[in-house]
């Protein structure tokens, strides 16, 4: 049974040969962009003969405006566009790991809350005293 077969056997609750098996694994700073960050993922899945492939979001920080100082501030926040480099950059991850993989296994990738984002880019401490201090940023 190929592995894309077992991946969906499983999810539609048919019988599959064994249970699917995926890991994630943070790679290291030099494997977090570009095609060394392809290669590291691809490099990753047929050596541990992985089932599912999570792409993984790392080195991608959300680009927290220079303006945004105080807690009113946030008000002001907008929208990426799909051109931002934050959008872009991670579409075309996930595309190159298509491409790659995509025949092999299943692709399976993370879409982070923006508010979570924010949080994990600015900090906690930060971000609940804003909250605080302004209850309807």
């Amino acid at each position: 049974m190929d592995k894309r077969t077992r991946v969906f056997s499983a999810m539609d609750k048919k019988p599959v040969d064994h249970v699917p098996v995926g890991f994630w694994y943070h790679f290291g700073e030099d494997q977090i962009q570009g095609e060394k960050c392809v290669q590291a993922h691809i490099d990753y899945i047929r050596d541990c003969d992985l089932d599912i492939l999570k792409i993984m979001s790392d080195g991608f920080a959300y680009p927290i405006p220079e303006s945004i100082q105080t807690a009113a501030d946030w008000r002001k926040l907008t929208p990426l566009g799909r051109e931002h480099p934050f959008i872009r950059d991670q579409v075309w991850r996930a595309k190159r790991l298509v491409e790659e993989l995509g025949k092999e296994v299943p692709l399976f990738f993370t879409v982070f809350a923006p508010f979570s984002l924010i949080r994990s880019t600015a900090g906690d401490e930060r971000v609940m005293r804003d909250l605080q201090e302004d209850r309807l940023a």
